[in-house]
């Protein structure tokens, strides 16, 4: 769309021209013929009235330079396009010469522009405008007038500036400047410094800025780095670019309790045991299931092995297994409840002890037995109430063979006497049995246990002299005295030869001294007197006076 305006370059001109005295022309020319504004042939003294884009005419090309600063003349205004239509007053796109050219606003008036694509394609000054309907070069100060710029940064006073100067002698001062770090206003815009970019430097707990303060910058420099970055606290403590790294976690908890500590975006989790997985740790799987620092110690493994090697089942670093033991013996004679052999019996080698195990006399003697692993005997029936036969067998089982066989009998005989001894014979008598050679109704051992009066004393000096006589028949045999009273003896015989045993005859002589008592003197057995014969199948001797010499 296109405004109509007045064409305030034309009334530049006409002052430019009134100044004609200092030889400056007008940048401008109004027919566009570079010609004097009193002829139409552009006479060499200039053209006042001209608006000419091409500094045509007079000797210094028609164009009235600003006066600097300084006094001298100022080149701010757009330089001269190549295009003579750019920058003059236009109402529509025919009225700007050029392909592409068209008719566009600057500052609030339409002027001509030239087809762009960047701005290298516009003059110096000049800028390339985006447009929908088209890019055109138009003035970088949106104005196509003059600018009074005392200090050439191209703001100043003027439709020609690209804005007001706040401080037109100072170039680096002005509404596009760079605001920086020297107590000045740089960018026109009341505050000091504000522009201000601080540097940056270090990291972590080292990291700095540099600093503007009353126009004086510091430079950045890095704080001091701790040795280590141990602390949970979300800073780079040692400056390395890591947060930290240095946190050691804390361990608690064993087993499947175990849990450790952390540290997340500078905040820590003290650490916490976990829930133990099991009240007992009888699993066989190398974990400490209920955290109580030893791992699978309630596991309780299988059998494995028999008797002695028998051995229960373990678990090793979390396997289970089971090792038999080795035999205690090569077989199983003891009787000890135990399988010695690991042949899944018990005791069966038992081979009943020998006779130190047996128990019972005669026809009840029994070996002993393993039962249970405890070593028993139990004696076996007597055959008869009483032994009264005369076969050496002990019927009745109480320890005596034949003990009620009447055919036996012992008696005492004054074998020899003095005035101050006397000794007498315990004689043997024994009935044959039917069975002349059978030996079994003869003992082996016969125990006396004599009482005598207290007128005499046994003669006993330590050797066997009270044994008188030749030996029995058939038999070797040997008297014991065991003890002896002052009126009893215990005196045992025992035959020497197991094959035959003791026969009829004289068993023992005992010696007694006289002690200056009268008789008479009795002699008779004491009622545990003999294994064999009852009390009335032996002589009691009663000697008077009248008998003794």
């Amino acid at each position: 769309m296109r405004r109509s305006y007045t064409h305030s370059v034309l009334a530049l001109a006409l002052v430019f021209a009134a100044a004609a005295c200092d030889d400056s022309s007008s940048p401008f020319d109004a027919d566009r013929d570079g010609g004097s504004a009193g002829t139409e042939d552009g006479g060499d003294t200039g053209d006042a009235g001209d608006l000419d884009m091409d500094s045509g005419g007079g000797d210094d090309g028609g164009q009235t330079d600003m006066a600097e600063g300084d006094g001298t003349v100022s080149d701010a205004s757009p330089d001269a396009p190549t295009d003579d239509t750019l920058c003059q007053a236009c109402e529509e796109d025919d009225d700007c010469a050029g392909e592409g050219s068209r008719c566009v606003e600057v500052a609030g008036e339409n002027v001509c522009g030239i087809a762009c694509t960047d701005d290298d394609d516009c003059p110096d000054n000049y800028k390339c405008d985006e447009s929908d309907d088209g890019n055109q070069c138009v003035p970088t100060a949106d104005s196509c007038g003059d600018c009074e710029d005392g200090d050439g940064d191209g703001y100043g006073v003027g439709a020609g500036c690209m804005g007001s100067d706040c401080d037109d002698g100072d170039e680096d001062v002005n509404p596009g400047a760079d605001d920086v770090c020297d107590g000045v206003d740089n960018d026109c815009d009341d505050e000091t410094d504000e522009g201000f970019v601080a540097e940056e430097c270090g990291v972590g707990a080292c990291a700095s800025v540099s600093t503007c303060v009353e126009g004086d910058e510091t430079a950045c420099t890095p704080g001091d780095a701790a040795d280590s970055d141990g602390t949970c606290d979300g800073i780079d403590d040692n400056c390395d670019g890591e947060t930290d790294e240095g946190y050691e976690v804390v361990e608690c908890g064993d087993g499947a309790c175990a849990n450790t500590s952390a540290c997340e975006d500078g905040v820590e989790t003290e650490c916490a045991p976990l829930e133990a997985a099991s009240d007992d740790d009888a699993t066989c799987d190398g974990e400490d299931e209920d955290c109580d620092g030893q791992v699978d110690e309630d596991y309780v493994g299988e059998q494995c092995g028999a008797g002695a090697c028998a051995a229960a089942g373990a678990c090793v670093e979390g396997e289970a297994m089971c090792m038999p033991n080795d035999p205690i013996a090569d077989d199983d004679s003891t009787c000890d409840g135990i399988d010695d052999d690991c042949d899944e019996e018990t005791d069966e080698d038992y081979d009943g002890g020998g006779d130190d195990v047996a128990c019972g006399f005669g026809v009840c003697r029994r070996e002993a037995s393993c039962v249970d692993g405890e070593v028993g005997c139990t004696p076996g029936e007597a055959e008869a109430e009483i032994d009264d036969t005369c076969d050496g067998v002990d019927q009745d089982c109480d320890g005596r063979v034949d003990d009620e066989c009447n055919a036996n009998g012992l008696s005492f005989v004054v074998s020899d006497q003095g005035d101050d001894f006397i000794h007498v014979d315990v004689l043997y008598e024994q009935e044959a049995p039917p069975d002349d050679e059978n030996q079994q109704s003869r003992p082996r051992v016969i125990e006396l246990r004599p009482v005598f009066p207290s007128a005499l004393t046994l003669v006993n000096d330590g050797d066997p002299s009270i044994v008188r006589g030749p030996p029995l028949v058939e038999a070797q045999k040997e008297a014991q005295l065991l003890s002896e009273g002052d009126d009893t003896a215990r005196i045992l015989i025992i035959s020497l030869d197991n094959a035959t045993r003791i026969g009829p005859g004289v068993l023992v002589t005992m010696r007694f001294e006289k002690n200056g008592e009268d008789a008479p003197y009795a002699f008779s057995w004491n009622e545990e007197r003999t294994t064999f014969a009852p009390p009335e199948a032996n002589e009691i001797l009663t000697l008077e006076s009248a008998d003794l010499e």
